[in-house]
């Protein structure tokens, strides 16, 4: 969730031109986009996990910390 934008918080002037991403980068703290990431990490888990339990794929983790999905 974005919170809201506030020009004068950021002092722009009228006209600044400024790419949406940059928008969010300026209204959301650190604390929003980490609280988001974690979300998101917890979701890709859960599928992660649904998927294994289906058989649909095996989880190959290597020497480099990476970890691979494997379809079967």
């Amino acid at each position: 969730m974005i919170p809201p934008f506030s020009k004068d918080k950021y002092n722009l002037k009228e006209g600044t031109q400024m790419d949406v991403l940059e928008l969010c980068d300026l209204s959301c703290t650190q604390q929003d986009m980490a609280s988001e990431l974690k979300k998101t990490k917890k979701a890709i888990s859960r599928a992660i996990e649904e998927l294994k339990s289906k058989n649909l794929i095996r989880v190959v983790k290597r020497k480099d910390r990476n970890i691979y999905l494997r379809l079967k």
